[in-house]
């Protein structure tokens, strides 16, 4: 499965979804067992990221479903494709069953492990959604304390400075979130190659000018942001929703004295 990954990732960053989701199709076919539950896993994800929902779910089903018939219900396996899953519910606002399989995710995965940590980043994100930014902030910092004291890689730490900075900007500490966002966006700067969460803390960013009044500086980021989304996701619905910001901008820029 080395070379699947390698060449997937190529694909990424060549940024071209129809290649992309052929090449998943295709290994699809050709693969059984646990390397087909990998490329389903894959596919999924892929869809979630391009905003087709309804294919991600059939896709992170049908793999759990061969995962139980191998007796592999408990596994890291079934957990990784359960919180994948989560995941899309979480951006369909089922937050309730997002968040139900993401503590059932927490009880199956080993905290040691680097799929614990992002359980809890990603049921912090529902918990802010369901309208408890304490409980949000509090798991957003244990995701990002277990990332730093692990040694975790700087994209997986990044991730969860962007994430946290969010929370904060839900809880108008537009300060903090500043400085969070200049860690990732630090971290980020010098990957050797563009990852693709890039794009939601520049967005982020943009938000922190937004709130500042500088508008220049919002439309920057959002549309590095938008430059980023597209080139990785198409117009997916992360896309549309900087878009809006981007024309929110606009209008506030004009109407400022």
């Amino acid at each position: 499965m080395e070379e699947f990954y390698a060449q997937l990732d190529a694909l990424f960053q060549a940024g071209d979804l129809e290649k992309i989701e052929a090449f998943l199709k295709r290994n699809l076919s050709l693969r059984s067992g646990a390397e087909k539950v990998a490329v389903l896993n894959e596919l999924a994800g892929f869809y979630r990221g391009i905003s087709r929902y309804d294919e991600s779910v059939q896709n992170f089903q049908e793999a759990l479903t061969l995962l139980e018939q191998a007796g592999q219900k408990n596994s890291n396996a079934y957990a990784t494709v359960l919180l994948n899953l989560a995941g899309v519910y979480r951006l369909t606002r089922k937050l309730d069953l997002a968040a139900q399989l993401f503590e059932h995710t927490l009880t199956l995965l080993d905290p040691e492990d680097y799929a614990y940590a992002s359980a809890k980043n990603n049921l912090s994100l529902v918990r802010l959604e369901q309208g408890d930014p304490s409980r949000a902030a509090a798991l957003a910092g244990e995701a990002l304390e277990w990332m730093r004291r692990h040694g975790a890689p700087e994209h997986e730490v990044a991730t969860a400075l962007v994430n946290l900075a969010n929370i904060c900007l839900r809880q108008k500490d537009v300060e903090r979130a500043d400085v969070l966002l200049k860690e990732a966006l630090a971290l980020y700067d010098k990957m050797e190659e563009v990852n693709v969460h890039h794009a939601a803390a520049l967005s982020a960013q943009g938000m922190v000018h937004y709130l500042r009044e500088e508008w220049d500086e919002a439309e920057n980021a959002f549309q590095r942001a938008l430059k980023l989304t597209e080139h990785f996701f198409g117009h997916n619905a992360e896309y549309k929703a900087t878009l809006r910001n981007l024309e929110l901008t606009r209008q506030a820029r004009e109407l400022a004295p």
